[in-house]
């Protein structure tokens, strides 16, 4: 069996945790933190700093056949560069890639060099404009602006963050991300998949289908994600985020790190696992799974208060101790730590289906199934706010 250890709890980590489980992979979660959430999905957990215990992780990846962090510390992620190589255990990770694409200025510097769709930029783009920090992920800091004082006043708080503010026109099209995996000479994208977004433009949940996009416009952004691959020499996975002007994809930002969310969206609807396509890449000479044309939904879900609502990742974060429950409320799947009379609980829910009307009637069966059973009278799905 492999044994894999995961660095970080948080986000990155559950979805590290859940896809490990689907391959069958036994998991040594790491945290320095007691309640990080995805220490009860791992089979081992290991509470302690690794930046000040260096020594003691590195006994315990020499035991793993390969680690992969689920953290944004750039000391950290290099400690396990070092680490990692003085064990020669697999790093399933890109340190050089990532140095690039955690700068959202970086990014936009490659994209721009490449000749890449982007949004236009300050003071160009004119208003309503995107302010939001160059090295934070996620929606943290985000800010759509419409006049001089809003953007004077959502620069501040960003350079108040240490963070140095990127300024971009307001595109109000769809959301889109792609991961493609990288060998350093070649390069494969997977599955194009729909960011759904709260009112605070954080994912509070992902679609995968087979036909997000036009066959033009997906040809097109896997053109331009694998242009950023080559351009990165990328060894690793890395997630592309565009919004739709249109029929044309305008990059927003690169990850090169594993995302949390739209893997297990792609897990429900094909069947390929990126994880354990990113583990053959490197340790597991096997061939690629066939994708399946499926469909899904993944989707965050609140309860607190009496009130049910859908929410952005920042909030589900703040999960407790979650397991992963078949069936929950008639979904397939779910990460959750619901108790019954639980007056606070959150959980991550996954749905399949043959259609997307058949894994939306599911959906909506699902949520009015959680609202019978708990006696809920209120639910929220907040959306973006509209901007003209």
């Amino acid at each position: 069996m492999v044994k894999l250890a995961i660095v970080g709890g948080a986000l990155q980590g559950m979805e590290l945790a859940y896809l490990s489980r689907k391959a069958g992979y036994e998991t040594v979660v790491i945290d320095k933190d007691f309640d990080a959430p995805a220490l009860s999905l791992g089979d081992h957990m290991e509470v302690f700093d690794p930046l000040m215990e260096p020594h003691t992780l590195m006994e315990l990846i020499s035991d793993c056949d390969a680690v992969i962090p689920a953290n944004e510390n750039l000391m950290l992620l290099n400690s396990l560069v070092g680490l990692a190589r003085a064990v020669e255990v697999p790093l399933l990770f890109d340190i050089d890639a990532y140095r690039v694409t955690s700068s959202k200025l970086k990014t936009n510097e490659l994209i721009a060099k490449l000749g890449i769709e982007k949004p236009n930029e300050w003071p160009q783009c004119g208003f309503p404009a995107v302010v939001k920090p160059s090295s934070t992920s996620g929606s943290k800091g985000v800010r759509v602006v419409s006049s001089s004082d809003e953007m004077r006043e959502a620069v501040s708080m960003i350079v108040d963050m240490g963070q140095e503010p990127v300024v971009q026109s307001y595109v109000s099209g769809m959301n889109v991300s792609l991961e493609v995996i990288g060998d350093g000479e070649s390069y494969r994208p997977f599955t194009t998949t729909e960011i759904l977004l709260d009112d605070r433009y954080d994912c509070k949940g992902v679609l995968c289908s087979p036909h997000i996009l036009p066959e033009d416009s997906d040809s097109l952004l896997q053109e331009y994600s694998l242009m950023i691959a080559e351009g990165l020499q990328l060894q690793g996975l890395m997630d592309v985020e565009a919004v739709m002007d249109g029929v044309v994809p305008r990059l927003l930002e690169v990850d090169a790190r594993f995302p949390s969310q739209t893997p297990a969206a792609i897990y429900h609807a094909t069947g390929v696992n990126l994880l354990q396509e990113l583990y053959s890449t490197f340790v597991e000479d096997r061939s690629p799974v066939r994708a399946e044309t499926g469909f899904s939904l993944y989707e965050h879900l609140t309860y607190v208060n009496g009130v049910l609502k859908s929410c952005g990742e920042k909030r589900f974060a703040a999960i407790r101790s979650p397991d992963i429950i078949p069936g929950f409320y008639g979904c397939d799947e779910a990460i959750t730590d619901h108790r019954p009379d639980s007056k606070r609980w959150s959980a991550a829910i996954m749905i399949s289906g043959e259609s997307g009307e058949e894994v939306l009637r599911r959906r909506n069966e699902c949520i009015n199934r959680m609202m019978e059973d708990n006696n809920i009278s209120i639910y929220i799905d907040p959306e973006p706010e509209a901007v003209l």
